[in-house]
C-alpha cells in the first residue's frame, strides 16, 4: 500500500467514527452531516500536519475534497443512524 491509499483509508476511518459519534448525540440529519464532515476535515488536516510536519501546499483542495468525501460518508452513516431510530420508535 502506498501513501495515497493509507491517507484516504485513514480518512474514511475518521470520518466514519466522527460521523456516528455526531449522528449519536444530535438527531438533527443536516446539520449532523455538516458537522460532521467539518470536524472529521479538521481531524484529518491535524492528522496529516502531525505526521508531515508541515502544512501541505494544496491544502484549500485537500480540505474540499476531504470535506466532501467526509459529507458523503456522514451521509452514509447518518442514514443508518435514521433507520435505525425509527425502527426503534
Amino acid at each position: 500500500m502506498n501513501e495515497g491509499t493509507i491517507g484516504i483509508i485513514l480518512l474514511l476511518g475518521i470520518s466514519a467514527t466522527v460521523a456516528a459519534g455526531i449522528h449519536l448525540f444530535y438527531p438533527r440529519f443536516v446539520l449532523a452531516c455538516l458537522f460532521s464532515a467539518v470536524a472529521a476535515t479538521v481531524l484529518f488536516q491535524a492528522v496529516c500536519y502531525l505526521q508531515l510536519g508541515y502544512i501541505d501546499p494544496f491544502f484549500p483542495v485537500a480540505v474540499a475534497v476531504g470535506g466532501s468525501i467526509s459529507f458523503i460518508v456522514a451521509l452514509g452513516v447518518g442514514a443508518l443512524f435514521r433507520l435505525f431510530r425509527n425502527k426503534r420508535a
